[in-house]
């Protein structure tokens, strides 16, 4: 063979793996899927698509078909106590915001309520009981220790605060001391 007819079959070849790939792409993206038959009607109202699913028929205005889990008809589902997938019915324990919520060691939660600046605690069965007497109004930030028994108070002035609540004992930290964590038994605090 010549080196004019190699040329042009490479040439010829180069187009035509050209346009194989370009129709490709085009009937990857831009070509439609596939047709879909009507649906044919159903004997009893509602109507069939093509894979076999029925679909929903009309409807009258104002008509509510109860459904599984919904025992009053009005369209919601009724919760379960028990976190299972579905809707949970959920017990509003308090309506503040919280700082630093925790689960202590016993499953109770502690937390620091920013509205009247105080210590709280919420047992297994809801009840919020008061931690401290004790006020600190406009506190940043909480570290409460493993069993909540003392925590560091952080304000947005720098000052730190080492509160005890069953002795209801207060330590005055450095300003420059942050991050803190408690050890395992709360007898030491570590910082930065």
């Amino acid at each position: 063979m010549s080196d004019r007819l190699k040329m042009v079959l490479k040439l010829v070849g180069l187009l035509s793996v050209t346009a194989l790939l370009g129709f490709g792409l085009y009937s990857l993206f831009f070509r439609g899927g596939p047709s879909v038959p009507e649906p044919t009607p159903e004997p009893g109202g509602g109507t069939a698509s093509g894979d076999g699913l029925p679909v929903a028929g009309d409807a009258e205005p104002g008509t509510n078909t109860p459904t599984p889990g919904d025992a009053d008809g009005d369209g919601r589902l009724d919760a379960s106590p028990v976190a299972d997938g579905g809707i949970t019915r959920v017990t509003v324990l308090t309506t503040a915001g919280v700082i630093q919520p925790t689960v202590n060691s016993n499953g109770d939660i502690a937390y620091y309520d920013p509205q009247d600046g105080r210590f709280y605690t919420i047992d297994e069965n809801g009840n919020v009981k008061l931690l401290s007497q004790a006020s600190f109004p406009q506190a940043q930030a909480v570290t409460f220790s493993k069993q909540a028994k003392s925590a560091v108070i952080e304000f947005p002035d720098g000052s730190n605060v080492l509160y005890d609540f069953s002795s209801n004992n207060q330590v005055t930290l450095p300003n420059h001391w942050e991050d803190f964590s408690f050890s395992d038994d709360a007898r030491s605090v570590a910082s930065k």
